[in-house]
């Protein structure tokens, strides 16, 4: 990775493709425009921190050719994300006088100066650059080379945003300020490609209460079963609260506790969970599977369970319930391999999550990484055996043993 990552900057830096991201661009002034050209007249940037957001071209509009590459595995990415894996950014740093020091992971620190009688001038290095600002949004965007096509956009960033992004934890907003849709940073856990280094866990942000927020992990970190039986003798009585899994999850001597700080613990809150729900969602998604010419699906597979005791606990798994309710139903028609019963399945692209790159063996598929990730939620098959129910790596909903390792996506309830 960091040989790659080398590379791409070296390459990025001869055109000055610095930036990168997921972003439209849409708030970026076109050059030239009359609407934008009286924004541009001052020269001086304000003082303070600016960080490397994306490339634009000679208008100011987003380029994905620019930004968007794939990585060593051949996996959707950005160039930002692949300088944040080597704790690395672009960024710059104005002063009150309105010159600069700019730096980069390949060319290390270059003077900047804004004081030029010239609006649309910027000296780099000693040499003049074209520059545009933009005071409604406070970015800035300028092109080192004369004649290239690229431009680096840079907007205002805090301190804590960039020791984030040395600290590892690039792309991300401290816990205090997450907002639903923001990346937050919390624990660590081996994710590498040689399946060694302890690296920053990544969680969305999917709700928020009271001053707490809903964490969900944004990668399957490991395989585990629902509740682990060797010997595969008990097949019934399973229930979330006496899962291996759980145990496993809320255990801060050997378990899933121990990747994080005593203060990150101190910032999780023990939930309360109403595991008796029923599961009428599920008898909808599976009312129209045919049991090979037999019987419906749901009729088999789904019974309510609702001797499903009530749980207490910091770290969980979704309920299938709850992955509706923060990812919405399953609407579109399933459009991969057709086979029992996946031939009439409806999916939900939005449930599609992936494998971290320390993961080798599991339900994945190979040429995307989406893996197979479970709920906390449980039904009964016709054999009356205890099943977990899971989102598929196409994005559906389906059962399986819950002796059976299969992905985890921890929840967690934290306070701001």
């Amino acid at each position: 990775m960091k040989k790659l990552t080398a590379m791409l900057l070296s390459s990025a830096m001869l055109l000055s493709l610095t930036a990168c991201g997921g972003e439209t661009g849409t708030d970026v002034p076109k050059a030239g425009s009359q609407e934008s050209s009286a924004e541009q007249t001052a020269a001086k940037v304000p003082a303070g921190l600016y960080m490397l957001k994306y490339i634009t071209d000679e208008t100011g509009e987003y380029v994905p050719e620019g930004n968007e590459f794939e990585d060593f595995s051949g996996q959707p990415t950005t160039l930002l994300e692949m300088m944040y894996a080597d704790n690395q950014t672009i960024w710059c740093e104005v002063r009150e006088d309105g010159t600069a020091v700019f730096h980069d992971p390949v060319n290390g620190e270059k003077p900047m100066d804004f004081n030029t009688d010239e609006a649309d001038t910027v000296l780099f290095d000693g040499s003049p650059a074209a520059f545009r600002y933009d005071a409604s949004t406070g970015t800035f965007c300028f092109n080192e080379q004369e004649g290239s096509r690229w431009w680096d956009m840079m907007e205002p960033c805090s301190q804590a945003k960039l020791d984030l992004v040395f600290a590892g934890k690039g792309g991300s907003v401290p816990v205090s300020e997450g907002k639903v849709g923001d990346m937050v940073c919390l624990g660590q856990y081996v994710q590498d490609e040689n399946n060694e280094t302890l690296m920053p866990i990544y969680w969305r942000v999917i709700d928020e209460q009271d001053g707490r927020i809903l964490l969900l992990s944004d990668r399957l970190l490991d395989s585990f079963s629902y509740n682990y039986n060797p010997e595969h003798a008990v097949l019934t009585d399973v229930t979330w609260e006496n899962s291996s899994l759980r145990a496993f999850l809320n255990d801060d001597e050997a378990g899933f506790l121990t990747m994080f700080t005593e203060d990150e613990r101190a910032l999780m809150v023990e939930t309360h969970h109403e595991n008796k729900a029923a599961n009428e969602e599920l008898m909808v998604h599976w009312g129209s599977f045919e049991d090979q010419g037999e019987a419906k699906y749901s009729d088999l597979a789904v019974q309510n369970r609702a001797d499903d005791p009530d749980t207490d606990e910091k770290v969980f798994l979704l309920s299938y319930q709850e992955v509706l309710k923060y990812f919405g139903e399953a609407t579109e028609d399933y459009d991969g391999e057709s086979g029992y019963p996946f031939d009439s399945m409806k999916i939900n692209h939005g449930w599609r999550t992936y494998v971290t790159d320390a993961v080798r063996t599991g339900y994945y598929d190979n040429a995307t990484r989406a893996g197979a990730w479970m709920t906390r939620t449980l039904c009964n098959s016709h054999t009356e055996e205890d099943m977990v129910v899971y989102i598929t790596s196409d994005g559906s909903v389906f059962d399986y043993f819950t002796y059976v390792p299969l992905f985890i996506r921890p929840a967690v309830w934290v306070t701001k």
